[in-house]
């Protein structure tokens, strides 16, 4: 028996791979055809798919294949106080440390599917402003030392909520009511350009840069026609390596330059002025009077809302490198809002 376990299956749906989670399910029926004439019974392969919330395209994907569900309690605190004590390697600190986490653990809103991985991102964002309070030789012996600490974090973490990512979408002016995705967009601030931008750093991050003549309306042409006439010799090989690529969506995004994320994103705008009805509610001066700072501008806003990553130092000015960390599913309803066809871009291949 054979155990093939699969995480952050969501992820995989949301890019648009199902039909690789159906290959998976139906393993062991490959596996026996393969093996119809040989008179040893076939090994057998047991399929763990992990998931942070189920969805009702996910129930739908499996449901054929009769799964057995098992569902895993989320940690408690005490248990999540433990688990950021070992890998924040803070033992030093013992339990000042992990009254802290405990205390901040009540401050900060849970996510609705028990996933721990933000409340992680907010202590490692909070963590250097309190952390020479935790080894004070005064702090263990002085009761107010700690409530001094307590409040102090409870005025940090509101200050911090506000500029969350949850606000800046705009999810608190929608409350707890479900309704169409895509109002999570359009009741943001967010420009139509900048989310247009969120799109070209989704392209530039999941498809290979050779691609990228797609869309560039300056590549191309008889030179590039010569230079594959020149490499016909080798087109053999480079087949098959094509052949043994692994899609860039299953690996995560890759890191892109500013350059490159600029040349994409100003042939998606007349890509998209040319045809998105949903961009003709935006004033035509406005459109071609953007700025080379206004752009820079909504780089700033993705960056702090945590849809882009810059990977190169603040102070490092030449050769600006970003990742897109934009949800995929965000993506998908960013296109459908702005009318775009992001299917018609997206490299699934490679």
């Amino acid at each position: 028996m054979l155990y093939l376990a699969l995480d952050h299956v969501d992820k995989l749906l949301d890019r648009g791979l199902g039909a690789l989670l159906t290959c998976i399910c139906t393993i062991n029926d490959q596996i026996a055809y393969l093996n119809m004439f040989e008179t040893t019974q076939p090994w057998e392969v047991c399929v763990l798919l992990i998931t942070r919330g189920m969805s009702l395209d996910f129930d739908r994907l499996v449901m054929p294949f009769y799964p057995a569900y098992v569902h895993f309690p989320p940690y408690t605190t005490e248990q999540l106080a433990d688990i950021l004590v070992e890998q924040l390697g803070m033992q030093a600190a013992g339990d000042r440390f992990r009254a802290w986490l405990v205390h901040l653990h009540g401050l900060v809103p849970p996510a609705p599917d028990g996933d721990w991985i933000e409340f992680r991102s907010a202590v490692v964002h909070l963590l250097p402003e309190f952390r020479d309070a935790f080894f004070s030789p005064t702090a263990p012996q002085d009761g107010k030392m700690k409530k001094k600490l307590e409040i102090a974090t409870s005025h940090r973490v509101q200050t911090f909520l506000n500029t969350r990512r949850r606000h800046l979408f705009g999810y608190h002016k929608l409350g707890n009511s479900i309704g169409d995705p895509s109002e999570l967009i359009s009741c943001t601030n967010l420009s139509q350009n900048c989310l247009l931008l969120v799109l070209a750093g989704y392209l530039a991050s999941f498809n290979p840069q050779e691609t990228d003549v797609r869309f560039l309306s300056s590549s191309g042409g008889l030179r590039r026609k010569k230079r594959a006439k020149k490499n016909n010799a080798g087109e053999g090989s480079a087949t098959s390596n094509k052949k043994q690529q692994i899609s860039q969506l299953l690996v995560g995004p890759r890191i892109f330059t500013l350059q490159r994320l600029l040349a994409i994103y100003l042939n998606l705008r007349v890509e998209a002025e040319a045809g998105s009805s949903a961009l003709d509610l935006v004033d035509e001066n406005s459109r071609s009077s953007e700025t080379r700072e206004e752009i820079f501008t909504h780089l700033a806003t993705l960056v702090r809302m945590q849809l882009f990553q810059r990977t190169t130092p603040p102070h490092v000015l030449d050769n600006i490198k970003f990742r897109c960390l934009a949800d995929a599913r965000f993506v998908q309803e960013t296109a459908r809002y702005l009318s775009f066809p992001l299917n018609a871009y997206l490299n699934r291949a490679t």
